[in-house]
């Protein structure tokens, strides 16, 4: 994958070459952070990536590293050989998107109601904290991570790098923007309907929504708690391997799979409702294919039906969800701010008190169920592969505040069955745009589908990857 049109100046150093650089000392995590900060006042107001920056923050972070890789070298003379994997994680730059908690920045949820809204560090917040990443800022996101275009009253909308007039995709637009264009090893995102993955395909980069409940969080405000998860952006297979670390608090290296000693290879099977044209979809069978690790089946497959997610009446029953959450921040919300809210949203919350506890308690049951029954599929298969999007981003990158952007249900399913999924990039089409396939695997298997990308990141052409 080629280096978007929008990028940082500096060079582009995965979370290995950081790690190796600061355990040898040819690297300095001030300067990098230095280095980073001026990439975001230089491209962020043709991004519109950030929505806030700490720059006094990151550069107390990158001094505190600085100073923790020099005792580690003091008291590790020798060459590290137990693999990069196995170092400090200190000095890493990342975002985090705007709909979670970050103590010394306002914390919007893309939203003019909660501009001044500032609350502490969530849990995993200050899990990336105690890892030694420096947090450079909050990334841009649609309002209240409803919107699958990242644009909002609050702030200009997040730019695809690739190509400054489309969208960064959404609702983690913001953090798709920034990793894209090497504003940070990775950045933070959460996912509901796709929210991760589809800015990951957008902009080139890897998407990782994890089996659900994997990675843990408790937010003041958040989409749902039955089919939101928080997980990682990364524009390098080794950065995506850092998150990991740093997010699931799994210390255990990842390697990729090997085909001489693969085994039984990898079982991959299609769905028979994608509807791409097959261009993504041959490219990434080619690419398993070369791999030697998979063996693509002929038959495609079906997933069962999922929930119906709207009432008798044809209201969202989410909306019930996204609304009290809000509400439990400010009572009488709508009475007090519903005439700052993006048409999008003000429409969602003005349906939310309508929705029967009847059909919502009937919704949680069908999506436990699903969650079980759906799990058959992979009796027939190790890994689902997809399509991402069934065309290109939008052109106009402000989006529509009456529209909640396109629909993507070959990525909204994952998240009623809680199961782990991947967006990998590809290659760049013809119109210098990113292509990207999906993986989807077992439950629980969120690891092999990272050794898997990290098997296919070699024959993709992306350099450095080894364990």
């Amino acid at each position: 994958m080629s280096r978007p049109i929008v990028s940082g100046s500096s060079p582009e150093l995965n979370a290995r070459e950081l790690l190796e650089g600061y355990s040898t000392g040819t690297l300095s995590p001030v300067e990098v952070t230095e280095a980073v900060l001026q990439d975001i006042g230089r491209l962020n107001d043709a991004l519109g990536a950030f929505v806030s920056v700490d720059h006094d923050g990151a550069l107390r972070a990158a001094g505190e590293a600085e100073r923790r890789w020099a005792s580690w070298r003091r008291d590790n003379p020798a060459a590290n050989d137990a693999g990069w994997q196995r170092l400090p994680g200190w000095g890493v730059p990342v975002s985090v998107k705007d709909t979670i908690e970050m103590e010394g920045l306002p914390t919007t949820y893309g939203s003019l109601a909660f501009a001044g809204n500032r609350r502490p560090d969530s849990p995993l917040v200050s899990a990336l904290r105690e890892a030694g990443c420096v947090l450079l800022g909050k990334t841009n996101t649609s309002e209240f991570a409803l919107s699958m275009v990242t644009a909002t009253r609050a702030v200009p909308p997040a730019r695809n790098p690739y190509d400054a007039a489309r969208t960064a995709g959404g609702s983690s637009g913001g953090a798709a923007a920034a990793t894209a264009a090497g504003l940070g090893a990775f950045g933070l995102g959460t996912d509901s309907v796709g929210s991760i993955r589809q800015p990951a395909a957008y902009c080139g980069l890897y998407g990782l929504k994890p089996t659900f409940g994997r990675v843990k969080n408790r937010q003041a405000w958040r989409a749902s708690p039955v089919r939101s998860h928080l997980g990682p952006l990364a524009k390098h297979v080794n950065d995506l391997a850092y998150a990991w670390r740093v997010l699931a608090g799994d210390r255990e290296p990842l390697r990729p799979f090997e085909a001489a000693a693969a085994g039984r290879p990898l079982r991959v099977a299609l769905l028979a409702n994608d509807p791409d044209d097959g261009s993504v979809l041959s490219a990434g069978l080619e690419l398993l294919r070369q791999s030697g690790v998979a063996d693509v089946g002929e038959d495609r497959l079906r997933l069962p039906e999922p929930p119906r997610v709207h009432t008798r009446g044809g209201d969202w029953i989410f909306a019930a969800d996204h609304y009290a959450a809000v509400e439990k921040l400010v009572p009488g919300f709508m009475e007090a701010h519903g005439q700052d809210l993006c048409p999008y949203t003000r429409r969602i919350y003005e349906t939310a008190t309508r929705i029967p506890a009847w059909e919502y308690r009937e919704l949680m049951a069908a999506i436990e169920d699903y969650r079980v029954t759906s799990q058959a599929i992979f009796e027939h298969a190790d890994l689902i592969m997809t399509s991402v999007a069934d065309a290109p981003p939008m052109l106009d990158a402000s989006g529509n505040l009456d529209d909640l952007g396109p629909k993507y249900p070959l990525l909204s399913v994952w998240n009623l069955t809680g199961n782990p999924a991947l967006s990998l990039p590809l290659t760049l089409g013809n119109d210098g745009l990113p292509r990207a396939i999906q993986l989807v695997a077992r439950q629980g298997e969120d690891r092999l589908l990272l050794r898997l990308a990290m098997s296919l990141a070699r024959l993709s052409g992306e350099t450095k990857i080894a364990p």
